[in-house]
């Protein structure tokens, strides 16, 4: 090999160091947040009559808390957003163990209710023994089963943001569950939800929707957006930004549920897109300026 080869060599070898040491010292410029969690999970299952023989419904809720070493005001505005995301309105008095208790004890209440639902259903077989109709009223023991999970998963904690998403799954008989994810980002300067009409004015959401369905088309591997069509997914001319979105450092997330935009087999649907394409469509003053420069 060549001198000037080796010259060549070394200097893409010493430009890649610095180029890795540029992306390494861009990342850490994202101060971690001084935010530690505790994890919580209840799960617990209840038959109908509380006979084991009979349909049951289960729950699992796997949570996070904060530590109580955080800051006293960072500390009660994460809370109070947990709360209200998960729970709805709330008692904000109660701890978020107290809450998670009461929800699970308000599922198995609704639960119990279909006791009279099973009872009449039972009845109505019976009637029918020996008719041509048996076979329609015969009760499945398994469409009673129900089941429920929730799920609050951390995503981002830097920058004095707070990015999570609350996974949720439902079945209550038939022929499949629902799967629902609900996103949110807190600004931990003032404890608020972050928002779409925080980042863009009514005016830009036409190119934000572009840009998701580009990065919807790419992931599929598709050349035209149209395509798309043929996968699953209803009018691509009908993807709009929902507001459903949460915050990295990779950029912000978009995130649509089955049937949102395409046909339940194919999930729920993410669409993230980098700072870099969205930095001229974002309001003056937005609260992302750690990330786009």
């Amino acid at each position: 090999m060549s001198f000037n080869k080796y010259i060549q060599l070394a200097l893409a070898f010493v430009f890649g160091i610095f180029f890795i040491s540029c992306n390494k010292a861009k990342t850490s410029e994202l101060q971690e947040n001084s935010i530690q969690f505790d994890s919580l999970v209840i799960q617990k299952e209840k038959h109908l009559f509380n006979d084991t023989s009979k349909a049951n419904a289960n729950i699992e809720l796997k949570l996070v808390v904060p530590k109580p070493n955080t800051s006293k005001n960072i500390l009660s505005e994460i809370e109070k957003n947990f709360k209200v995301t998960l729970f709805g309105t709330v008692d904000f008095s109660k701890s978020m163990k107290d809450l998670a208790n009461g929800y699970v004890e308000n599922y198995f209440k609704e639960y119990k209710a279909l006791e009279a639902i099973y009872l009449k259903d039972q009845e109505a077989y019976k009637q029918k023994q020996g008719s041509q109709e048996e076979d329609i009223y015969e009760p499945m023991e398994s469409s009673y089963d129900y089941q429920h999970s929730t799920e609050l998963e951390l995503k981002f904690n830097k920058a004095n943001l707070l990015s999570y998403v609350i996974h949720r799954y439902d079945y209550t008989g038939g022929a499949h569950g629902m799967n629902t994810d609900s996103c949110y980002t807190i600004v931990l300067n003032n404890g608020k939800l972050l928002k779409q009409e925080d980042l863009f004015d009514e005016d830009a959401m036409d190119q934000v929707a572009a840009l998701i369905v580009k990065h919807i088309a790419k992931d599929n591997k598709v050349t035209q957006a149209e395509e798309l069509e043929e996968l699953g997914y209803f009018s691509v001319k009908e993807i709009y930004p929902n507001g459903n979105l949460y915050v990295t450092d990779k950029g912000i997330t978009w995130s649509y549920n089955p049937y949102d935009i395409a046909a339940y087999a194919l999930g729920t649907i993410t669409a993230t897109i980098p700072f870099a394409e969205l930095k001229p469509l974002l309001k003056p003053n937005h609260p992302l300026t750690a990330f786009v420069k």
